[in-house]
C-alpha cells in the first residue's frame, strides 16, 4: 500500500506542477496581450481611418464611372433600338411589297 500511495502522491505532485506552470504560461500571456492590445486597437483604428478617409476620396472617381457607364449603356441601348426599328421598317416594307 505505501508504494501505491507514493505512486499517488507523486501523480498528483507532478499534477499540481503542471497546473502551475500552465498558470503561468496563462498569467504572461494575459500579461502580453495588455500590453500589446492598445498599440493593435491604435493600429486598427488607424487603418479603419485610413480606409474610410480612401473611401471618400474615391466616391467620386466611382460615380463619375458609374455615370459614364450607365452613359454608354444607354447609348449602346439607343443604338440596338435603332437597328431593330430599321430592321422592323424593312421587314414590313418587304412583307407589303409582297403582298401587293
Amino acid at each position: 500500500m505505501t508504494i501505491l500511495t507514493s505512486i499517488i502522491n507523486d501523480a498528483i505532485d507532478k499534477t499540481q506542477e503542471f497546473v502551475s506552470t500552465a498558470k503561468n504560461a496563462t498569467d504572461k500571456i494575459i500579461d502580453e496581450i495588455q500590453v500589446q492590445a492598445p498599440a493593435v486597437i491604435d493600429t486598427a483604428v488607424q487603418i479603419t481611418e485610413d480606409m474610410a478617409k480612401n473611401a471618400v476620396e474615391q466616391a467620386p472617381v466611382v460615380l463619375d464611372d458609374m455615370k459614364e457607364t450607365a452613359t454608354k449603356t444607354i447609348d449602346v441601348a439607343k443604338e440596338v433600338a435603332d437597328k431593330t426599328q430599321a430592321v422592323m421598317k424593312e421587314t414590313l416594307e418587304h412583307v407589303s411589297e409582297k403582298s401587293e
